[in-house]
């Protein structure tokens, strides 16, 4: 006797493309949604099936909307220019966005409780921004927090503190608000030259806009995240004798007192208890001593030193570093997808590769804490992107290593984008090691 096996009929692409045919069409309408002039022949069915938002307004008997064939929506100028994409979503269950568009959409999404959309908004926002969009990180910072969206707000700020130097290139970073700053400035994973170099930064931020809150107030609360004890002397002298100095001098004497008697006391045996605060240590900076400047092969293995994290680093251990690049296609598809957002980098001179970092610590640092950086930089000695990590360094399982490193024992992996000289066939790289 044969078996009777039940077989699933039918072609999901077809039905989408006949629900999706009725949009804005009138055959069947029977509600007219008009935005800003812009009118919509819509169905109460797909709107109410996919929003109770929209059940509510057009079916619910305290609306007055529900006994109208025409209802008037009130939107911001942003979200009028893509209702039309986002009424589609609910015939089709697709939508197109980018970088300009994905705010609207993902606002009205949020307003009429389209759940799905709303998430799928998100993603879209956090995929991005973990590509290392440090313009969407600047752009979507505010929206994020002010949705309360806690993974893209995290991920937001580690991609702007990981590419200070660049961000500090840009206008719209002048635009962060005195809690994003502090918060900024607070993170662990900052990278920048030194520190002075970010205080000229916070200088030129906090005189741009004189309407946000007041030089005087956002100063004071941003000074106790500067790190004076970690710029040198020189540089404290020209923060103090400058005019930015002497206009507030009554709020930055005391922070400027403290970085000198840092520098006074700190070497003594009796005082070095008294800087063992976080705002006496040394941050990821590129500037020697603390960065190792390398320009080498994307298959090849360097040593990089690591610093003593403390009140006055110094130089501890070598760490070996494995470079492997990935393919050729990866890395033109890398290069391709990346172009549109490095401008700098000259195509005649070389190209973005994908690179695979394998780091490796020495035995005397198990049971350590490590935090480390990776900097590219481009053909013109530009910062070009960073990633940063964390961690503790583990007993290995295996066999102890030796000075003949395996790179198999006490590694940590990273991965990231570095620009290939054509002509040298290497990469530019700064690396910063911090172990405590």
């Amino acid at each position: 006797m044969e078996k009777d096996v039940s077989t699933r009929l039918g072609c999901v692409e077809d039905f989408i493309a006949g629900v999706k045919s009725y949009y804005n069409n009138p055959d069947l309408s029977d509600v007219i949604i008009r935005v800003d002039g812009r009118v919509f022949h819509c169905h109460k069915f797909f709107l109410a099936s996919s929003s109770d938002v929209f059940q509510t307004m057009l079916t619910g008997s305290q609306w007055v909307d529900s006994q109208q064939q025409e209802i008037v929506l009130e939107e911001s100028p942003e979200c009028t220019a893509v209702f039309g994409e986002f009424l589609k979503y609910l015939y089709c269950g697709q939508v197109t966005v980018d970088m300009r568009t994905i705010m609207p959409i993902f606002t009205l999404a949020d307003k009429y409780n389209i759940h799905r959309l709303r998430c799928q908004c998100e993603r879209y926002m956090t995929e991005q921004i973990g590509q290392g969009n440090v313009n969407g990180a600047l752009d979507w910072l505010s929206f994020a927090e002010t949705y309360n969206l806690d993974q893209l707000v995290s991920h937001c700020y580690e991609v702007i503190a990981c590419n200070l130097p660049k961000i500090l290139e840009l206008d719209s970073w002048l635009g962060l608000s005195v809690e994003q700053m502090c918060r900024l400035l607070d993170s662990g994973q900052l990278i920048v030259t030194d520190e002075y170099s970010l205080f000229k930064a916070i200088e030129r931020w906090l005189v741009h806009d004189l309407q946000k809150g007041g030089v005087t107030g956002n100063l004071r609360r941003v000074l106790p995240y500067i790190r004076f004890a970690q710029m040198t002397s020189e540089h404290i002298l020209t923060i103090e004798r400058s005019e930015f100095g002497q206009i507030y001098e009554k709020q930055i004497k005391d922070h400027i007192l403290e970085g000198y008697k840092f520098h006074a006391l700190v070497g003594t045996a009796n005082m070095s208890e008294l800087f063992l605060a976080e705002r006496y240590h040394a941050r990821l900076y590129l500037a020697p001593p603390h960065c190792h400047v390398l320009y080498v092969h994307p298959t090849s293995t360097v040593m990089a030193n690591a610093m003593t994290q403390g009140y006055r680093p110094k130089s501890g251990s070598p760490w070996y570093l494995l470079l492997l690049q990935n393919s050729k296609a990866d890395a033109a598809a890398a290069a391709a997808c990346s172009a549109s957002a490095t401008n700098d980098v000259t195509c005649e001179r070389g190209m973005l590769t994908n690179v695979t970092y394998k780091l490796q610590a020495p035995n005397t640092d198990i049971g350590k804490s490590f935090r480390l950086a990776i900097s590219a930089f481009d053909a013109n000695d530009k910062f070009l992107n960073a990633v940063t990590k964390s961690g503790l360094v583990y007993k290995p399982d295996g066999p102890t290593a030796n000075v003949h490193w395996s790179l198999t024992t006490n590694v940590t992996t990273i991965h990231s984008q570095a620009f290939l000289d054509k002509k040298g066939g290497k990469i530019k790289l700064g690396v910063v090691i911090q172990v405590f």
